[in-house]
C-alpha cells in the first residue's frame, strides 16, 4: 500500500476533525449526487411506466439511503479476517493499492476507529478462482453478514428490497434474436459484475458502515491499517 497516502489522509481527516465520508464526496447543496454520472432518464418515453422509477431517483439524487434495526454501535475492536484471507494477502494488497492508485479507497490509521461513530468493520475471506491457489490469484468477499446476529446485514431492515426474478441467459438470448430479426443495429454491452456495484453509491451518512480492516503483514496482524472503501465521485463524472 501507499503509506504516504495513508499518512496524508489521515493527518487531514484528524486535523479537519472530519468524518470520512466528508472527505471523499464532492457534494454540495446545489448537487448532492455521490456519483455525478448518474443522471435520471426522464426524456425516455418508457421511464413513466418504469415501477421502480421513484426508488432510483432517490439514488440518484441521494444515494442508498439504508434503514437500520437499531442505533449503530461504536467498535471497540474490528472483528477478526478469515483465514482465508492471509492465504490471499498478496491478492488483498494489490487490490487495495490499485483503489488508492485510482482514488478508488481511503485508507486510514486503525486509531481512527475508536475516534468515530459511524464506522463499522466488517471481515474479509477470499476464495480459490479454479485451480489456481489462493496465494496466486483470488476472488475478495466482504463478508457483511459477519459476526452472526450483529452484522450489517443483520441490522439492515428489509422493507425496502425489491424482488429480482432470475430468468436465465435464454431470456437475453431471445432478446438478441429480437432484436436482430428487425434489421436494427444491436450493440452489447458486457461488464464485470467485480465493478458493477462501485456505481451505486450509498448515501454519505451510511457509507461508513461498509469499511473493514486491511491484513498487514505475512502474520495476518490487523492492529496497523482501518480501510474505509468508499468510491471517490468527482463532478465531471465517475473516476
Amino acid at each position: 500500500m501507499e503509506k504516504n497516502s495513508v499518512h496524508s489522509a489521515n493527518t487531514f481527516v484528524v486535523q479537519a476533525a472530519l468524518c470520512p465520508n466528508l472527505y471523499v464526496f464532492y457534494e454540495s447543496l446545489a448537487d448532492q449526487r455521490p456519483n455525478k454520472a448518474h443522471e435520471i432518464p426522464s426524456h425516455h418515453a418508457a421511464w413513466k411506466t418504469y415501477p421502480h422509477r421513484r426508488k432510483w431517483e432517490e439514488i440518484v439524487r441521494h444515494g442508498v439511503r439504508p434503514r437500520w434495526k437499531s442505533q449503530i454501535r461504536r467498535q471497540s475492536s474490528p472483528p477478526k479476517t478469515h483465514p482465508s484471507a492471509v492465504r490471499a494477502l498478496n491478492i488483498f494488497t494489490k487490490n487495495i493499492r490499485k483503489g488508492q492508485d485510482a482514488n478508488q479507497y481511503l485508507v486510514l490509521e486503525i486509531d481512527l476507529l475508536d475516534i468515530f461513530d459511524d464506522i463499522t468493520c466488517s471481515p474479509f475471506g477470499a476464495v480459490s478462482k479454479g485451480s489456481v491457489a489462493m496465494e496466486i490469484d483470488a476472488r475478495i468477499i466482504h463478508d457483511l453478514s459477519s459476526p452472526l446476529g450483529s452484522s450489517v446485514n443483520d441490522d439492515t431492515m428489509r422493507g425496502d428490497t425489491i424482488d429480482i426474478v432470475y430468468e436465465g441467459a435464454s431470456v437475453v438470448s431471445q432478446r438478441l434474436v429480437s432484436l436482430h430479426a428487425t434489421n436494427q443495429v444491436t450493440r452489447i454491452m458486457t461488464g464485470d459484475v467485480n465493478s458493477a456495484f462501485r456505481y451505486i453509491p450509498i448515501h454519505t451518512d451510511s457509507v461508513g458502515r461498509f469499511s473493514g480492516t486491511i491484513l498487514q503483514g505475512i502474520t495476518g496482524s490487523e492492529v496497523q491499517r482501518l480501510s474505509i472503501f468508499m468510491r471517490i465521485q468527482h463532478p465531471r463524472g465517475v473516476v
